[in-house]
């Protein structure tokens, strides 16, 4: 069995964030290591586990502009700069 086909039948149809252990010869039981590889891999990509630990202790909202107000103004610093040299 390719590998394109094992990740095509890790899809569980109607819930994106869900992944089916694949039966093989090698693994008559399932491959349990590589759905739960697939599944960390879907998490990072929907950006889960990055509000996860973004939501684990409450920020103030004036925290939350003051660090939106810095990187908005690196940002902004950074481009000036690439433009003038």
């Amino acid at each position: 069995m390719s590998k394109q086909l094992r990740q095509h039948q890790t899809i569980v149809p109607g819930n994106p964030m869900a992944v089916s252990v694949v039966k093989t010869k090698r693994n008559p039981n399932g491959d349990i290591a590589g759905a739960i590889r697939g599944w960390k891999s879907k998490l990072k990509t929907a950006g889960t586990i990055e509000t996860l630990k973004a939501n684990k202790e409450y920020t103030k909202p004036s925290v939350k502009r003051r660090e939106e107000r810095k990187t908005r103004t690196y940002n902004c610093q950074k481009r000036w700069a690439q433009m003038f040299d």
